[in-house]
């Protein structure tokens, strides 16, 4: 499960962080940064576009996301 590869990756479980993870799991479209962060902006006000990146940044140099 992506959640225990982010606590051992050493990340934070952040709310933002948990709905990108919950976004991207089974989902085949490979949605883009801006398309996430279009997506969870609305219910996460606090969400930036460099949070998605970042999270997305990491999560592919993990292996765990095909960029």
């Amino acid at each position: 499960m992506m959640i225990n590869k982010l606590k051992n990756l050493g990340l934070k479980l952040t709310p933002q962080r948990l709905a990108i993870l919950n976004l991207l799991e089974g989902n085949a479209k490979h949605p883009s940064a801006e398309e996430i962060y279009n997506q969870l902006k609305p219910q996460y006000p606090s969400l930036s576009l460099a949070t998605v990146y970042n999270t997305l940044e990491i999560l592919a140099k993990a292996g765990e996301l095909q960029e």
